[in-house]
């Protein structure tokens, strides 16, 4: 009982330390992490009653898990970012706690403190609790949901399946990037089980999964008049990482490149890829090369506009910028000074745009300039 009192003090204390002398306790980042605009409006206003909008208007281009733990602790605490991050390094040190027993259980005690230990100080883990980021909800709710799938691999009961389901749900509210998940994890339950109970386990798992999904579908069905399961910016995202323009800038390939205005993300990014596949598939892999470098560094780094861009005169939404923690670059400065007027940001929401403005889609909200 001492191990996991004692990590979970030693995990709170790196993350409070990196908040208070790193980041500021109340300095949220959002300058440094434009995302965090976004929750943060958002989180604010479902906590002062005005519902889920962006500029007075319906948000389809977020999803809302983390935006609804921002207005929780809103309620609670007032518009406080000190509030928020001392709750994340709480959350990041239960985090360590899970892995520490899903260690136990998978392996031996020692398999646990050791792989425990390394989140308690992995600067990732580490950097997301200074942040308003999903980063540090999302992967605590992956780890609880993993140890509840290790319990019904023990015991396949229902309590087990309905909260690894719930549980994968509210994790696709926050970061919808596991819908598919319970389809890989028939696979692993047919090893484990056998093809019978498998299949009704993962249809089980999927239908609890759809639990805290479907009613959020059903809000954006009607503020937005079409069907959008989550949010609606995934093919921005996807052509943003995937287009010709990140292949000739080694500062920002395997990570974001902006994508400019387009009038279907969908047909571009599937263009590209077919393209590069067939015509340059050496770089493609280079593409995904340089994606598992990113993804594997253990310092955090991330796609981000260069003081070299500014200067070059290449035109960079100022809220697309995604820098490094701790640093800012010139082309914040250079781009918000050489924005035009005219220019607001609103949500993206089909059904707000306003009425005779151009409206385009940039990382999933629409820059509406009059005409």
């Amino acid at each position: 009982m001492i191990a996991p009192i004692l990590l979970f003090a030693c995990a709170f204390l790196v993350r409070i330390l990196f908040n208070v002398y790193v980041t500021g306790i109340d300095n949220a980042g959002l300058e440094l992490f434009p995302d965090g605009k976004d929750y943060d409006a958002l989180g604010w206003s479902l906590a002062n009653g005005s519902g889920y909008e962006l500029n007075q208007a319906p948000n389809t281009s977020r999803p809302p898990g983390y935006p609804l733990f921002l207005a929780a602790v809103y309620v609670l605490f007032g518009h406080s970012h000190a509030a928020v991050k001392i709750l994340q390094s709480l959350i990041g040190a239960l985090t360590c706690v899970i892995i520490l027993m899903i260690g136990e259980r998978l392996f031996s005690r020692r398999v646990g403190v050791i792989a425990s230990v390394i989140a308690a100080v992995y600067p990732f883990l580490v950097v997301y609790a200074g942040f308003l980021l999903s980063e540090s909800v999302f992967v605590f709710l992956s780890t609880v949901f993993l140890y509840a799938l290790l319990r019904l691999r023990e015991h396949s009961t229902w309590q087990w399946v309905a909260l690894a389901g719930l549980v994968l749900g509210v994790m696709n509210l926050t970061r919808p990037v596991t819908l598919l998940l319970p389809g890989l994890l028939f696979v692993w339950l047919w090893i484990e089980m056998g093809k019978r109970r498998a299949a009704v386990l993962a249809g089980l798992l999927a239908l609890w999964m759809m639990v805290p999904i479907v009613p959020w579908a059903v809000r954006n069905y009607i503020v937005a008049h079409s069907f959008i399961l989550i949010d609606d910016h995934n093919w921005v995202t996807l052509y943003a990482a995937n287009n010709s323009k990140i292949l000739k800038d080694p500062e920002k390939i395997g990570g974001w490149a902006e994508p400019g205005y387009l009038e279907d993300y969908r047909s571009a990014y599937l263009t590209f890829i077919r393209r590069t596949v067939v015509q340059e598939p050496m770089e493609m892999v280079r593409l995904e090369f340089y994606k598992l470098v990113r993804f594997w560094s253990v310092v955090p780094t991330s796609s981000r506009t260069t003081a070299r861009d500014a200067a070059g005169g290449r035109p960079v939404a100022a809220d697309t910028e995604a820098v490094t923690p701790g640093r800012l670059t010139a082309a914040t400065a250079t781009t918000a000074a050489s924005t035009p007027a005219s220019s607001s940001i609103a949500p993206s929401s089909r059904a707000v745009r306003p009425r005779g403005a151009r409206s385009f889609s940039t990382r999933g909200r629409f820059v509406s300039q009059a005409p």
